[in-house]
């Protein structure tokens, strides 16, 4: 479930973790240290001036590499059998927030833009406001090729994570630009092995959700949606490219390889001693 913000206060960075609420703030009636809540966010920021609508929730509108990121993490977080807590960073509008509305989690998104929903806003850039070893799970859903520094984000999430917590992530491969110009960076799924254990991740595994004939599908719908259909005709014929490719591949017989995907899941693990 999303915690509330009495509930996160006790995560956040502050040597004496002594807040009371007063008005729209948290105090440290220790150190003086002031947290502002505007809009129902901890905001770490400049002034809220609006806040930014949450993405759709109708699941035919979502891409096959969406439905992949929702059945891993579901997978990985509904087999929890005690409470945990988890925190999502970079977590933008939340795109499976009703599955983190489970009882058995307790969640916080973080971002550096007010969405709808966020439980804090904060610019990353400069480190996450949540205490050593004090979360359990750790979310960087379609988040690390957005981050500028890969290493630096990845030590932040280590840092945050208990004894024995995970990382749970989705990170994209064979796919366009997006959200530009904060799309700094693709992963090899040995690349992501790599960095993960430099960071001092142990029992790292890699895996590609989706088989060659989803990813090729998918890369040439996205080729398509940025043809010009302004008018009937284009329309059509986009569709028909469409079914022409599918009906082709089914015919084909594809070596599944992770060396061609759309992106990888990651399960990561800090280690216990």
């Amino acid at each position: 479930m999303h915690l509330s913000k009495d509930e996160i206060i006790p995560y956040l960075i502050c040597h004496c973790s002594k807040y009371s609420s007063i008005s729209n703030s948290y105090i440290c009636s220790v150190c003086g240290s002031k947290i502002k809540v505007e809009y129902g966010i901890i905001n770490y920021e400049g002034e809220i001036k609006s806040l930014i609508p949450p993405e759709s929730k109708n699941f035919k509108d979502w891409t096959s590499w969406r439905k992949q990121n929702y059945v891993f993490l579901s997978a990985n977080l509904l087999q929890e059998k005690d409470k945990v807590s988890v925190i999502e960073l970079g977590s933008g509008g939340a795109q499976f927030r009703e599955l983190y509305a489970d009882q058995n989690l307790g969640y916080i998104s973080i971002d550096c833009e007010p969405y709808e929903g966020l439980a804090i806003q904060k610019n990353l850039t400069f480190g996450t406001p949540i205490k050593d070893e004090s979360v359990d799970i750790v979310i960087l859903n379609n988040f690390i090729e957005h981050f500028p520094d890969t290493f630096f984000i990845l030590s932040e999430s280590l840092r945050v994570l208990k004894r024995g917590g995970k990382v749970l992530a989705c990170v994209p491969f064979l796919m366009q630009a997006h959200q530009v110009p904060i799309d700094y960076v693709r992963y090899t799924s040995d690349g992501l092995r790599e960095i993960f254990d430099r960071v001092g991740f142990t029992d790292i595994k890699v895996q590609n959700p989706m088989s060659v004939f989803e990813s090729v599908l998918s890369v040439i719908k996205n080729s398509l949606s940025h043809v010009n259909q302004t008018n009937l005709m284009s329309r059509v014929k986009v569709k028909t490219i469409k079914l022409i490719c599918i009906v082709i591949f089914r015919k084909l017989k594809f070596n599944d390889t992770d060396k061609f995907s759309i992106g990888f899941n990651v399960v990561a693990i800090k280690p216990s001693f």
